[in-house]
């Protein structure tokens, strides 16, 4: 038997211009990652407050479907 990992890959733009982020919801293990190419401390609040609300809309949206 295979065990299926239920992700879902999410492209996310930054407003730093032309700069692209994965966040990737893992729903089975209840994990979030996020794969970013450019690592400034900086924008890591930015970034987290971004993933946050796209991690909100998806349990939102998954419970209305």
């Amino acid at each position: 038997m295979i065990a299926r990992s239920l992700r879902l890959f999410i492209p996310m733009h930054d407003n730093f211009p032309g700069h692209w982020y994965l966040c990737i919801i893992d729903f089975k293990n209840c994990h979030i990652q996020i794969l970013d190419s450019l690592q400034l401390r900086s924008r890591d609040e930015f970034w987290f407050k971004s993933v946050k609300i796209v991690v909100e809309f998806c349990q939102t949206f998954f419970k209305l479907y």
